[in-house]
């Protein structure tokens, strides 16, 4: 499948954020992450695309994160533990815009890491159930597709 939106510093800028959110190795997110955020960013309306594309050329900026942290490395040149505090920085300031860049970033990352099939066993999601009510039981029938956890 071809990236429709973004370019390959975008998509090398959501591995390391995506990583540094969720927790999860850039190697294990990999190219499917990136295309389900491709797909998710594509999809969204023209002024909603731009103003995702200039939120991640800020957030990665220099100029930013020495205002926030002090730092004049960009954020995919720090540590782990240094990216997690720098967006934490931002998901919790006193500016209303910076705060709604960290809502607007947990989203994409958690849509595009859990929409992808390769996530959903880890969840114990069994996957679409339209078309196989018969094999997959689910809540519209009654019955819960998750297992009942016995102590």
């Amino acid at each position: 499948m071809k990236y429709i939106f973004l370019k390959e510093n975008e998509r090398f800028f959501l591995l390391h954020l995506g990583e540094a959110l969720l927790g999860i190795s850039q190697d294990e997110l990999g190219s499917e992450f990136t295309l389900e955020a491709d797909q998710f960013i594509a999809n969204l309306e023209d002024y909603l695309r731009k103003d995702i594309r200039l939120l991640m050329m800020v957030f990665n900026s220099r100029i930013t994160s020495f205002l926030l942290s002090g730092s004049l490395s960009k954020f995919t040149s720090k540590s782990i533990e240094n990216k997690q505090k720098y967006y934490r920085k931002w998901l919790y300031s006193r500016i209303p815009l910076l705060r709604t860049g960290g809502s607007a970033f947990k989203a994409i990352c958690g849509w595009s890491h859990y929409g992808t099939e390769a996530s959903w066993k880890e969840l114990n999601y069994p996957g679409k159930t339209i078309g196989r009510e018969d094999i997959t039981p689910t809540l519209l029938e009654g019955k819960s597709p998750w297992k009942e956890v016995s102590n």
